[in-house]
């Protein structure tokens, strides 16, 4: 069960409290939260409490150029980068999908990778992905650290 969307995140969905508290009484359903704000924390102990009868994973969406802009030290980075610690503490899955552009990832940016992959296999998360429609250079980017810090093991984004 998808609930957000790129387009449409899970902080921004009405009620998502209360969509939640539906799913009480089920067992054995995979959730799955897209986000692209640190505002999920605010339903961790929540999707803990979902987590024993389901499995749920929370999935960010970092866009790229705005990695590229604001680069690994700017808050809106560093805050997505501690959602995924408190989540991980709480057991929940993470992941975290760059929105890759055209643009090749430069020296700063592959710098910037660098950390966040450093940063997420230290705060738990299971894996740092790129979008499907993800250029050569991103993945050639992307796929080394994924395999150094441990990720490669995981599954696809639409798993």
């Amino acid at each position: 069960m998808v609930l957000g969307t790129a387009a449409e995140p899970w902080e921004s969905l009405p009620e998502r409290r209360r969509l939640l508290a539906c799913l009480d009484g089920f067992l054995g359903l995979r959730l799955r939260l897209t986000c692209r704000t640190d505002k999920v924390v605010e339903d961790v102990e929540v999707l803990h409490w979902l987590d024993r009868d389901h499995a749920v994973r929370v999935e960010f969406r970092l866009d790229a150029a705005r990695l590229r802009r604001l680069g690994f030290d700017s808050p809106y980075v560093q805050r997505l980068c501690k959602a995924v610690r408190i989540l991980a503490a709480y057991g929940l899955e993470t992941r975290l999908v760059v929105e890759s552009n055209s643009e090749m990832p430069d020296g700063a940016l592959r710098r910037d990778l660098r950390r966040l992959a450093e940063d997420l296999a230290s705060s738990g998360a299971t894996d740092l992905l790129l979008t499907d429609d993800a250029s050569v250079g991103w993945k050639q980017a992307v796929g080394p650290l994924r395999l150094a810090y441990g990720f490669a093991a995981a599954g696809p984004v639409g798993d």
